[in-house]
């Protein structure tokens, strides 16, 4: 089904190596575009957060940033209160 394979896409491309950053990156942009088409506010934005993780991880901080900072707003809204908490340490300036 859509879920379980969108969750397979989400885990798998957040495992990938820092090497492989651009495909993990059009994989995570993949599942979350198909979340929002089907309605998958979660899966969305665990996608979402995995792609500011990674931008964290090995991007420029203000990209991290920037998607935390918006994924926390809508996590907070949508009712997510431990993706808003990785949000906000992602948000945070350091």
């Amino acid at each position: 089904d859509l879920r379980c394979r969108l969750t397979v896409g989400w885990r798998a491309a957040s495992l990938l190596p820092a090497e492989q950053r651009q495909q993990a990156d059009t994989a995570l942009a993949g599942v979350r575009d198909e979340a929002t088409r089907s309605g998958l506010v979660e899966l969305r934005l665990e996608a979402v957060l995995a792609l500011a993780e990674r931008a964290h991880a090995s991007g420029p901080p203000a990209t991290a940033r920037t998607l935390a900072a918006a994924l926390l707003l809508e996590a907070r809204a949508s009712g997510f209160a431990l993706l808003e908490a990785r949000a906000a340490a992602l948000a945070a300036p350091r």
